[in-house]
């Protein structure tokens, strides 16, 4: 039987607290011997006094500081405990740069800005409360100190002085610094039991009934309590000690989780497991995930006009065949006026839109994201009241931090789901105050970062079953997860002002998009889903769990096309965990979300695959039923290996010959290079597609913006079932069919345009290429004509051409061009049309390519004046691609890694680990800003245990100072990161 835990929280809101007594007073400034020393930033000394006439709550004396005065006060050493929850009253009567209150040790400070804006040092500065409150208000300001200083210093610290920051020419009233510990009410501790009380056996089902009791061990008759039973069977219950009755068809015990929530909206959560085994198993369990879902700005303009059935109307079947669809709800549903006071784009819908997740088969979404307090409080809890009434489930933002912090649990079939939310992105770096994230009383979204993060997977341990973790998090427009997130880092980042609002730099928490991900599974996810950045990235099996590193847009108006291909990430549970990972491509046409099928559901596939192949991941495109498969084990994946050959001329230069580009056949992947004739110094390169509906197979997804003079023509094409048709009629005029959205400069690499086409009766057709700074700039900074070749034959003919960006250029639009001769009536046929992102360029000899991939062209070149040549090559097809279950390693666990031992330590630690097999095995030390400080070990080590010391030197053979580290042992595929503390 499962152990009954406890979930037990010490938060609670401000109201909760007003009327009553503070436990502990650690300062109230009426001794008269109070003493104060000047701190940094103090210039002005004298400007301070105890001052008897503005006080808080009608206590007989406050601090008054003016200007630039700070103040140190050492105190009597007070030593925390791991919940300890301070409070501390302030009242700003004038505008200054910053005003805070901080705490110390001997060793390390902690300060909480409540105005201006604090030092940019997000480890011992907090902003939860910066810009929150008004001026000439008295407010309790709480902060839970313990889990503060655990979050950046990892150990409980004695307190022994206290803070009074004042910076600029402000004012401030600081009054009576409490310890308020014990003074929050207690969450309920709850034991249940069950006993089988009747069972009757059918011919196909068995009917088994249960009693079940609970009992609140800290029961207090001031409170009331309210009880939701959640047994497994989609059936619930509101009693104490509810009888339920089971009509079972299933083969596997099913977790029944109750809730009990206080008056004091206190929550408390137990789960037991009762035996109902009978028949055939009613797993898999399966759930959708989906991307960032936006129901304002345009879309509510849409949906005004669509209704509601409209806005997943081309999904839905898909969606609704799951058990559970899990998606991210990036904006408000609210009526709310009053919006965020600094942040530039704010985004609010109607509270009914909330029926369109409920038509459309979405049943849980997170609301920790940068958007869900656009609207402040208001906005949030319309937002809220509009999911219930719709019978949308949500967690990851609330009243507080701990309403924020909520887990989400959910049973099905027996086994109960953990979704745990939380964002990083809280506005600091734009300075939008008051910022995004909750605090102790505040409203706003649950903070991510790596402590927060174990707390949330740690307070439902051995209440669910599985765990999943929902982040927004990561670089805005980024196509991979970043190792930090400074945009001069290397993050492949369109350098521009972002169209939301939280631009990522060195943002609180400090470890990266990889490391907080794989951290997650470290300290137990089941499974991490990424939002955020509104382009798809790669999935990733880490340790045997999936990271889906950003799932995309799924319902939005942003109409960059980087944003627009999406996806539904679906999978099945069963009683071992999530496998048989599946993705279904899809896109966003204007605003609403529709399946791919074909050619460019397939291209989307393939960029899936090459993204996830960066991660040792295996992406494989089912290309009949254009699914992509994620393969758990890769030891022996069915294959065959596909030869095809061609001829090709070649253009010829004073310095090479170059050949046209070549199309694949593209039935599986770009294997080898296999033959290239007559014998030569060859040189290769493979591309891949930048548009994707060049080849006009998808009238339906509007991606072209087709005018009187362009249709889709069935009844001439170079490959499918359409091309592209502009016809002119005298008297002559420049006929155009434009791409309607810009597309991104992914690369630094060289690019080219290729396509087919067939004319008649032109002056002149080309492809126009216009190049601009960002996807806002309304004026290309220059544009590129190619001109194509005019053909008599009435034959297709492939044109390729070297496109060149300005330095400064980040997209560009593509046009289709005729022009006739003026006299007769011109027609052009447009098919294939294409802009190749090249590789760089390979030997011949370099002929083995690293597959799944997402090249659809190849392009040779010689110096010798070869003009014509036979080219043999390979795509790798994978077929049939087994379901593996949940316990199928991607990759045979060969690394365990311990705890350093000593720690804290100072300064020699020791790193311990094992390995099962011999392998290469890479140690790194981090600081907590993600940096890495030293490259412990890269070697390869026989198998069995190893111990590798750190001596606290850094790779410039300096010493480190005190603080948090972490150390990453990365053994072949597998990697493991820990937290360690040097304490001097």
């Amino acid at each position: 039987m499962k152990k009954v835990v406890l979930f037990l929280t010490l938060l609670l809101t401000l109201s909760l607290l007003m009327s009553i007594d503070r436990h502990l007073v650690i300062e109230d400034f009426e001794d008269s011997l109070v003493t104060f020393d000047p701190y940094i930033g103090d210039t002005n000394p004298t400007n301070w006094d105890l001052n008897y006439s503005d006080t808080y709550n009608s206590s007989a004396v406050s601090l008054y500081l003016n200007g630039n005065n700070s103040k140190l006060e050492m105190i009597t050493p007070i030593s925390l405990s791991n919940s300890d929850v301070w409070e501390f009253a302030a009242k700003k009567t004038q505008t200054g740069t910053m005003t805070a209150f901080g705490v110390g040790d001997s060793l390390h400070t902690l300060f909480y800005t409540i105005f201006g804006g604090a030092p940019y040092d997000s480890v011992n500065w907090v902003n939860v409360y910066e810009g929150a409150i008004g001026y000439n208000t008295w407010y309790n300001y709480q902060i839970p100190l313990a889990d503060d200083w655990l979050a950046r210093y990892d150990y409980i610290p004695t307190i022994d002085r206290i803070f009074f920051i004042n910076r600029g020419n402000g004012n401030v009233y600081f009054d009576e610094i409490c310890d308020i510990t014990n003074d929050l009410p207690q969450a309920p501790t709850v034991l249940v039991s069950s006993q089988l009380i009747g069972s009757r056996t059918y011919d196909n089902y068995r009917s088994m009934t249960f009693s079940f009791s609970s009992v609140i061990t800290n029961f207090n008759d001031s409170l009331t309590y309210s009880y939701e039973w959640q047994f497994g069977d989609s059936l619930v219950s509101n009693e104490s000690n509810p009888t339920h009755q089971y009509i079972v068809t299933d083969a596997h015990p099913y977790s029944v989780v109750l809730k009990v929530t206080d008056s004091n909206n206190c929550q408390t959560y137990a789960s037991i497991d009762v035996d109902v085994e009978f028949g055939d198993s009613s797993f898999p369990l399966s759930v959708n995930f989906v991307g960032d879902i936006m129901l304002a700005r345009y879309v509510d303009q849409e949906i005004s006009s669509t209704g509601y059935n409209a806005v997943f109307q081309d999904v839905n079947p898909e969606l609704g065949d799951a058990d559970l669809t899990v998606g991210n709800f990036e904006s408000s549903l609210t009526t709310a006026s009053i919006q965020h006071p600094t942040k530039s784009i704010v985004f609010k819908g109607s509270p009914s839109n909330a029926q369109a997740l409920n038509l459309g088969g979405i049943d849980i979404v997170t609301l920790a994201n940068n958007h869900i307090y656009d609207y402040l409080y208001s906005g949030l809890s319309d937002t809220q009241n509009a999911l219930n009434q719709y019978n949308i489930l949500y967690s990851g933002a609330g009243e507080n931090s701990y309403e924020a912090n909520l887990p989400l649990i959910v049973n099905k079939k027996g086994v109960s789901l953990a979704f745990l939310a939380s964002c990083d992105r809280t506005g600091s770096y734009n300075n939008y105050q008051p910022f995004l994230q909750a605090g102790f009383n505040k409203p706003g979204f649950a903070l991510l970062s790596p402590y927060y993060l174990s707390e949330q997977l740690q307070s439902v341990n051995n209440i669910a079953d599985f765990k999943i973790v929902e982040m927004h998090a990561g670089s805005e427009y980024s196509i991979i997860p970043g190792s930090n997130y400074d945009k001069s880092q290397g993050i492949d980042l369109i350098e521009e002002s972002e169209d939301e609002d939280s631009a990522p730099k060195i943002d609180y928490p400090q470890m990266w998009d990889y490391a907080l991900r794989h951290y997650a599974v470290d300290q137990g996810a089941d499974l991490v889903i990424v939002h955020h950045p509104h382009i798809i990235q790669g999935v990733e099996l880490y340790n045997n769990k999936l990271i889906a590193h950003s799932l995309g847009n799924f319902v939005f108006d942003i109409s960059r096309t980087d944003c627009k291909p999406t996806m539904i990430l679906r999978t099945k549970l069963k009683e071992d965990g999530f496998y048989d990972y599946e993705i279904i491509p899809a896109f966003i046409d204007k605003y609403y979300p529709k399946i791919l099928r074909g050619g460019v559901g397939n291209k989307l596939l393939d960029y899936i695959s090459w993204r996830s192949k960066d991660m040792n991941t295996f992406v494989i495109a089912d290309r009949d039923d254009c699914i992509g498969k994620v393969v758990t084990d890769t030891t022996n994946i069915p294959h065959e290996h596909l030869p095809f050959n061609t001829s090709f001329d070649l253009s010829t230069s004073e310095t090479e010959n170059l050949s046209q580009v070549i199309p694949m056949t593209h039935i599986g992947y770009l294997y080898r290079i296999n033959e290239l004739s007559p014998p030569a110094d060859w040189s290769y390169r493979a591309g891949r597609s930048c548009v994707w509906f060049g080849d006009f197979e998808n009238p339906d997804f509007n991606q072209w913006n087709i005018t009187s003079d362009g249709v889709f023509d069935s009844t001439q094409y170079y490959k499918g079932t359409y091309s592209m048709k502009i016809t002119d009629n005298p008297p002559a005029e420049n006929c155009s069919v434009p791409y309607k959205y810009k597309f991104r400069k992914m690369s630094t690499g060289d690019y080219s345009v290729t396509g087919f086409v067939k004319i008649s009766n032109a002056n002149t057709a080309s492809i126009k290429v216009s190049y601009y700074s960002s996807f806002t700039a309304n004026s290309p900074i220059s544009t590129q004509t190619i001109n194509l070749p005019l053909t008599t034959d009435d034959q297709w003919v492939q044109f390729t051409e070297p496109i060149t960006f300005p330095t400064n250029a980040t997209c560009y639009i593509i046009s289709l061009n005729l022009r006739g001769d003026g006299t007769n009536t011109a027609e052009a046929w447009f098919d294939n049309i294409d802009v190749v992102e090249w590789d760089e360029w390979r030997s011949q000899n370099d002929n083995i390519v690293v597959n799944p991939n997402a090249y659809y062209y190849l392009q040779f070149k010689n110096t010798q004046g070869i003009v014509s040549a036979q080219l043999g090559y390979e795509e790798k097809k994978y077929d049939d691609i087994p379901v593996s279950n949940a316990n199928t390693a991607t990759i045979p666990l060969n690394l365990k890694v311990y705890q350093n031992y000593p720690n804290p330590f100072n300064p020699t630690t020791n790193i311990r680990f094992d390995l099962k097999e011999n392998n290469r095995v890479e140690i790194n030390i981090y600081n907590i800003k993600g940096q890495l400080v030293k490259k412990l070990l890269d070697e390869t080590l026989e198998k069995g245990h190893h111990s590798i010391a750190w001596t606290g030197i850094n790779n410039h053979n300096r010493r480190v100072s005190s603080g948090i580290y972490f150390f990453k042992v990365i053994a072949g595929k597998e990697s493991k990161i820990k937290k360690m503390l040097l304490l001097k």
